[in-house]
């Protein structure tokens, strides 16, 4: 069973629900708008990794993520700082994303759009049952 690293200080990601950028496009093909015209679309809110990781968890094994696969930050940096030094973009960008926070400014695209809002918590839901599927 694959185990997924997890840094230990807060981590925030900002994730977004098909139904979220199948809106976003709609809104583009029905209405005008200006050209060079910038938006971020994402879910409502960012999410913490750790939230994530443990409702996925309790949704697949019935329990919060074990604490065992927890890591310090050194750990995050120097795999980093190695995958830099033996130049692998794929490593770098690895761990990168599951070790610095990533969030978007999504209040102007939820105002124009009129999009509905939509929260990865519980959103998410889908692709798990998706999954336990297969």
């Amino acid at each position: 069973m694959n185990r997924f690293p997890l840094i230990d200080k807060r981590v925030w990601i900002h994730l977004c629900h098909i139904d979220t950028i199948t809106a976003a496009f709609t809104w583009l093909l029905k209405n005008e708008f200006s050209p060079g015209l910038s938006l971020n679309v994402a879910d409502r809110d960012p999410v913490q990794l750790s939230e994530l990781v443990n409702f996925i968890s309790r949704q697949v094994h019935g329990a919060n993520y074990r604490g065992l696969f927890r890591f310090d930050r050194r750990f995050f940096r120097m795999g980093e700082w190695l995958a830099k030094k033996v130049k692998n973009e794929l490593w770098v960008s690895r761990f990168q994303l599951i070790s610095r926070s990533w969030f978007y400014q999504v209040d102007p695209t939820y105002e124009l759009m009129r999009l509905p809002e939509t929260f990865t918590i519980p959103g998410i839901q889908i692709v798990i049952a998706e999954f336990l599927e297969k």
